[in-house]
């Protein structure tokens, strides 16, 4: 016999069953559900969408969702999602974002629902309008209403929105901020108007919108109010009540899904997330929108694989037809906000 030939068959035999073995293990790897951690309790869109993935899958779950809702401590939350072994990050709340560095830390992919203020690190990304966008849109909302005079009531720590005023042409005649403890707006509103603003902006998010438009008209305040597109769901209706009628924001189609032009070539992700999502939820709020395509970017980067590297840089190309936007690069492209006005607790455009 052939030592050598037999030494060759061996050897080849031995890498074929290593090859096959690490082609089988990747797949293994692959098939598995995408394990997401969410910090937050905006679950409605991420279920929902969770939900449409699992519909679809042709091979067990598609995703698997490990949660933390009631947030004490976000770093702990995170420390405890990470050590569970979560592909990937979902924050819905600004208070996630304390827990950045971690996923940095990690090398794992955080993306956040809520617009993140100022941050930019090779893991983040952000689902939904960014900051500077809605900045952006809250200023042309304000110079296409024909104003140019602005009050801004704000949270403590939420940045205002002073340079793309500056770039619009727009004076802003005070600023009164609040903590997140605030129970009553009166007096900061009376405060603000006495600075003869010709609007109002209450650059807040949605727990703080709705008492904050209520006490503007207690206060006396009989002009427009603007809000972000964060702020804007049930319970600015709820809270706000009649005071909700009239206020403008600007606002992805998702929020006036039947006004939607065909032409727009998200038009048919937004109506059918919509009316998927409206039986058993409710209207969806621009939250519900984000969270949702916070799943959405995760699936496609994660498709086939469960590397976290791999994902970042996919995330980073990500191209995508979205329930907020169309995607361009993990980021929405302009437009994607639209001028809408409340009126009985339904939005339409202005």
């Amino acid at each position: 016999m052939n030592n050598s030939l037999t030494r060759r068959a061996a050897l080849a035999g031995g890498v074929a069953a290593l090859a096959t073995s690490v082609l089988a293990g990747r797949a293994m790897a692959s098939s598995g559900p995408l394990r997401i951690g969410v910090i937050g309790n905006e679950l409605q869109g991420i279920r929902y969408r969770v939900g449409t993935l699992e519909a679809s899958a042709e091979h067990g779950p598609a995703a698997e969702l490990l949660t933390r809702e009631e947030i004490t401590d976000p770093r702990e939350a995170a420390a405890a999602l990470l050590d569970a072994g979560v592909h990937a990050l979902v924050s819905t709340t600004l208070a996630g974002l304390a827990v950045l560095s971690q996923a940095q830390a990690a090398c794992t992919p955080l993306v956040s629902t809520v617009p993140v203020p100022g941050a930019a690190m090779p893991y983040l990304f952000q689902a939904g309008p960014t900051r500077e966008q809605v900045d952006r849109a809250l200023m042309l909302a304000v110079k296409n209403a024909q104003h140019d005079k602005v009050a801004v009531l704000s949270l403590e720590g939420q940045p205002t929105p002073e340079s793309e005023a500056a770039a619009r042409g727009v004076t802003i005649t005070g600023i009164e901020t609040f903590a997140a403890t605030a129970t009553s707006f009166v007096d900061a509103v009376k405060a603000l108007v006495a600075q003869n603003p010709q609007a109002l902006i209450v650059n807040a998010p949605s727990p703080f919108a709705g008492p904050a438009a209520r006490d503007a008209r207690t206060a006396g305040w009989t002009g427009p109010v603007f809000v972000l597109p964060e702020a804007v769901g049930p319970q600015l209706h709820r809270v706000a009540g009649a005071a909700a009628d009239g206020i403008i924001a600007p606002l992805p189609w998702l929020a006036a899904p039947s006004a939607m032009p065909e032409t727009l070539p998200n038009a048919s992700t937004v109506k059918r997330f919509a009316a998927g999502f409206e039986p058993a939820n409710g209207p969806a709020s621009v939250a519900d929108g984000s969270a949702a395509d916070a799943v959405t970017l995760l699936h496609l980067a994660f498709l086939g694989h469960r590397d976290r590297e791999s994902a970042r840089a996919q995330l980073q190309a990500m191209c995508c037809l979205g329930v907020t936007g169309v995607y361009n690069h993990a980021r929405l492209i302009e437009g994607a906000l639209v001028d809408m006005t409340a009126q009985a607790g339904t939005w339409a455009p202005v």
